[in-house]
């Protein structure tokens, strides 16, 4: 509950920061993402104020409550006693920053570090124009087609930025993705688990693959054997190759074995053991 209320916070900071910019705030409301609800409100309206600081202010609002709450929910729980009270303060300052740190600053998802980096680079959709930019620099360098920019005009230093941010986002939401489809697979009943797996892996991994697939087939009048086009298969035939042949490997790790029935005991109040009623090997009776 507390977390919740964090969250609606967070939501209602970024909602009052664009009211007190003139600006209409149309929906807030509850989504739903992996069958997880999470609350939201609609502020894509700051894309009309000119002034980039004001746009980082609504952006950056939702963050600033967030750490504002973990700060002193951090120093209520360094002065609390042990309790209730002080597990909550504990999840809230932990879990407030863990969330803003690494999912509302993350630029790879529409998250307010997306819109963060967008204001900060001075470029709009810079998730599609950055991924046709790294389609694009990959066709160039794997198969040298030779196709004219869809960036004109921007620099070497820029286009090497844009292109990191693609590889990283397309990364990102690939191992995401795929984590979520075996979440789905091992979370539900294993027909449902299998559909929904199926789905995930289909829309977000497998269909971006597919549609590349389908404009290089388009393009396949404008590739011509060249130096990169052989090189790329000389290297992809070395590794499938490599692949095939049959290669004996080992692998180690280090494993634990634990009873398939067990209770974690946690003591109210610290202690010491003194004496163990049991010593290693011995049978004892139920």
């Amino acid at each position: 509950l507390a977390v919740t209320g964090l969250k609606i916070l967070h939501e209602f900071a970024h909602a009052y920061t664009a009211k007190a910019m003139g600006l209409r705030v149309p929906v807030m409301g509850v989504a739903f993402l992996v069958m997880w609800p999470v609350a939201y409100s609609d502020v894509s309206d700051a894309w009309r104020l000119p002034d980039r600081r004001k746009r980082l202010a609504i952006a950056l609002a939702g963050i600033a409550v967030e750490l504002v709450v973990a700060g002193a929910a951090l120093f209520l729980w360094a002065a609390s006693p042990p309790g209730l009270a002080r597990s909550i303060f504990f999840v809230l300052s932990s879990g407030s920053l863990a969330s803003t740190l690494l999912v509302n600053l993350n630029p790879a998802m529409n998250f307010d570090g997306y819109y963060l980096l967008m204001d900060l680079w001075g470029i709009d959709n810079l998730r599609p124009r950055s991924l046709a930019l790294a389609r694009w620099s990959w066709r160039r360098t794997f198969l040298g087609l030779d196709a004219p920019t869809p960036e004109p005009g921007i620099s070497r230093r820029r286009q090497w930025a844009m292109t990191a941010y693609a590889v990283f986002a397309f990364t990102y939401r690939l191992v995401l993705y795929l984590s979520i489809a075996l979440f789905v697979y091992h979370a539900f009943t294993k027909l449902l688990g299998i559909i929904l797996f199926g789905v995930e892996v289909w829309w977000f991994i497998a269909r971006p693959f597919v549609q590349e697939g389908k404009a290089l087939f388009a393009l396949r009048s404008r590739i011509r054997m060249n130096r990169r086009l052989a090189a790329t298969l000389a290297g992809t035939g070395l590794v499938l190759a490599w692949a095939a042949l049959p290669m004996s490997h080992a692998f180690r790790a280090p494993a634990m074995i634990a009873p398939a029935l067990s209770q974690t005991i946690y003591a109210p109040n610290p202690g010491r053991i003194e004496r163990l009623a049991a010593s290693p090997y011995q049978r004892v009776e139920a």
